[in-house]
């Protein structure tokens, strides 16, 4: 799995670099942390961690004009942690999901250095596990749907030349998951993604 992730992240940045030759765009890379849970499990709080990496190639912001777009490739881990809410104690249970995704987005300058931005994103579920009592085990075929929309909408600020720090809350707009089952962690309802992400950016040009 961690080769695989490896290979991915090479290929987005091969495909970001190639897009950010244009004279218009310019390319840039992301690392961060997100803070995740899932609405609709037996779990509760942004109690999962999570990696969030990925490259971006955005419109040049031209002088008066207060916006711009652009869209990005990226990993994205999700999931639940956190003790059962009724009825048990012991050992932590984790939901795992490792996606990737790509996100267009729209962007708006408020101040010179700080801007919103909004955007779908379009994602693709690369393996779901759980892990129980230190026991890890794979979701079944079909829990979790392949395909997810999410709605993101952040704000970035300026921290030095080249470097912005970004805030993302993103939001599942349909479930990832409408399953009818007695697993100890799901619900018979459908799931929603919840992540709150803290992420710094760079540019290459």
């Amino acid at each position: 799995m961690f080769q695989n992730k490896i290979t991915l992240v090479c290929l987005l940045f091969l495909l970001s670099m190639g897009i950010s030759h244009a004279q218009s765009f310019r390319g840039g890379f992301f690392a961060g942390f997100t803070a995740s849970q899932l609405d609709g499990d037996k779990l509760d709080g942004y109690n999962r961690p999570n990696l969030k990496i990925g490259l971006l190639s955005e419109l040049k912001k031209r002088r008066r004009k207060p916006s711009t777009f652009g869209f990005e490739l990226l990993y994205q881990g999700k999931g639940s942690s956190t003790w059962i809410k009724q009825g048990g104690t012991g050992p932590d249970r984790k939901i795992r999901l490792h996606t990737i995704e790509l996100l267009p987005y729209y962007k708006y300058y408020f101040t010179k250095n700080t801007s919103i931005r909004g955007g779908i994103a379009f994602g693709y579920l690369l393996s779901a596990d759980k892990l129980i009592e230190g026991e890890q085990a794979d979701f079944k075929d079909g829990y979790f749907n392949k395909v997810t929309f999410d709605s993101n909408i952040g704000i970035q600020t300026k921290l030095a030349p080249k470097l912005y720090f970004n805030i993302d809350v993103q939001y599942s707009i349909v479930p990832i998951a409408d399953v009818s089952t007695e697993d100890v962690l799901l619900n018979k309802g459908g799931m929603y993604n919840n992540i709150v992400a803290f992420t710094l950016y760079t540019f290459f040009n």
